[in-house]
């Protein structure tokens, strides 16, 4: 397989980090030999790689070299929300976090990665996560988290809690259905736990008012 040329090699690479267990693939085929290491190292490979499947399992990758934060640097907003969510929910990522804020470089002194700035990666758990996730942490950890580094009167003044509830209430709604989760299960009970409902204005009014509490994270 290393004999094909290195552009159908990336492609190929793309294609399995992409596929739904991306990851733990990607991470199986780069142990195989150097050539094949390097090349799922790339950002084109890392931005595709898909972390479909992985919840709480996100505690077991604490470390910055590990896939997730490698694909977080490069822009991969699937690692983001996964690293968005730990750094709302749990003290140890919060503080790995917190201290990979800089641009990484090999050690030849070239550029790798860009900085994990937290309000980037909390942007996308907003713009990413399922419905089960934000009622879970929409009122506790990401209110505690705007009290923290914006501010109560500023974020207050911009509509950010009013927002806030908005979203909580029409996430609750599309999670619950209109019969309710515990007393008439459907399917969309099913998919509120693992992806965004369909209609997204509630969250991209929160992300109007994150882009104005924490201006440049998202471009």
């Amino acid at each position: 397989m290393t004999g094909l040329p290195s552009d159908i090699l990336n492609l190929i690479l793309i294609l399995l980090a992409s596929s739904t267990n991306g990851a733990r693939d990607l991470l199986r085929v780069s142990k195989t030999c150097k050539i094949l290491k390097e090349l799922a190292g790339k950002t084109s490979v890392l931005r595709a790689v898909s972390f479909q499947g992985l919840t709480d399992d996100y505690r077991k990758h604490l470390h910055p070299r590990d896939i997730i934060f490698q694909c977080a640097r490069v822009g991969n907003q699937s690692a983001e929300c996964i690293l968005g969510k730990a750094f709302l929910t749990d003290v140890a990522f919060r503080h790995m976090i917190s201290s990979n804020d800089q641009p990484t470089r090999d050690e030849n002194g070239s550029y790798v990665g860009g900085p994990l700035q937290h309000p980037r990666l909390v942007r996308s758990f907003i713009r990413l996560a399922s419905s089960k996730d934000i009622n879970n942490l929409i009122f506790t950890a990401f209110n505690r988290y705007i009290h923290q580094f914006s501010g109560f009167e500023k974020a207050n003044a911009l509509g950010m809690f009013v927002a806030v509830r908005n979203m909580f209430l029409y996430e609750l709604t599309w999670f619950c259905g209109a019969n309710g989760w515990l007393e008439n299960p459907s399917p969309n009970n099913f998919v509120a736990q693992v992806m965004p409902p369909n209609v997204v204005a509630h969250r991209e009014g929160v992300i109007v008012i994150f882009d104005k509490l924490f201006p440049l994270t998202h471009v």
